[in-house]
């Protein structure tokens, strides 16, 4: 066996997901096809997927994330570094888990690539959390207790576990996703030097890349007409480009190494083509789409190999 080799046994990627993400769920992965095409093209290759509460504030999810990587090394037997890739607030999450003094994360972690994360918050937050109490009472009233009952009742029904949190997703990661949170957020947790970090950025609705699910066609509107340059301007429908890619954090030392804006939206940078015109129409006319998103997870891994 060849060195290359040796370091593949040794290396591990984690890949996090967002706010109401999953690790796998109704049969589908978060990460469309990534972990399948990572380790088809690096057979040695460890992924890890974990699971985290879809709309916990980010403490919780850092929590539950920590737990992942103390029984993944050991699961696998190895004490070596992981490289995480992060979509959205899965971003915070493993940021959080690497800054804060009680985690420490750096010990586990020797990169994190970030796809749509809010560094510096998205007006869609504040937007939501503007008008909490009217969206809050247009929903199913499920309160806590019942949630708790409901919860204990699905026991290893992760489905309907799921289904619960989405009918109530202000458990607090919402309102720690708003512009004036993630302002406290960059002060507090600067970048780790022992931690290399990278960013991308998706971009839609304008004619660039597929066309934008039509659900977040008001968000991306929302977004664009904001001029502030840190959450504004040209986004992926959920989260700006400037948020997207982690610049002026606080400590210029260790601010993300930008890999480009790509044609995609929010959920295009998972592999989910959630819009009608290139999803359905386009396997209707084996259209093929614009943007490959796993030929992106292949050179986050190339880029992070080189470490």
């Amino acid at each position: 066996m060849d060195l290359a080799a040796i370091l593949l046994i040794m290396t591990s990627v984690i890949l996090v997901h967002g706010f109401l993400g999953f690790d796998r769920l109704f049969g589908i992965d978060y990460f469309k096809g990534v972990a399948a095409q990572l380790k088809s093209r690096n057979p040695l290759l460890q992924v890890g997927t974990p699971k985290l509460d879809p709309d916990a504030p980010i403490r919780d999810r850092t929590e539950q994330l920590l737990d992942f990587l103390r029984a993944w090394t050991k699961s696998i037997g190895s004490n070596d570094k992981v490289h995480v890739i992060a979509h959205s607030m899965g971003g915070l999450d493993a940021r959080y888990l690497i800054s804060a003094p009680e985690f420490q994360g750096h010990k586990y972690i020797r990169s994190l690539t970030t796809l749509g994360t809010p560094h510096w918050g998205t007006p869609v937050a504040d937007w939501i959390v503007s008008h909490y109490e009217k969206i809050r009472g247009s929903l199913p009233t499920v309160n806590q207790s019942i949630k708790t009952a409901a919860r204990d009742a699905a026991k290893d029904h992760e489905a309907a576990i799921y289904l619960l949190d989405v009918l109530n997703p202000f458990d607090g990661g919402i309102q720690e996703m708003t512009t004036e949170a993630m302002e406290k957020f960059n002060k507090a947790y600067p970048n780790h030097e022992e931690v290399a970090y990278f960013s991308i950025a998706g971009k839609s609705g304008d004619g660039s890349g597929d066309v934008l699910a039509p659900l977040l066609l008001p968000f991306q509107k929302l977004i664009s007409e904001c001029d502030n340059a840190r959450y504004g301007g040209d986004n992926d429908g959920l989260v700006s480009v400037g948020s997207a890619r982690g610049d002026r954090l606080g400590n210029g030392q260790t601010d993300f190494r930008f890999l480009g804006t790509f044609p995609a939206d929010h959920f295009d940078l998972i592999g989910h083509d959630w819009s009608f015109t290139s999803g359905v129409v386009g396997k209707l006319l084996n259209k093929k789409r614009s943007f490959d998103h796993l030929s992106l997870y292949e050179k986050i891994f190339e880029n992070v190999q080189k470490l």
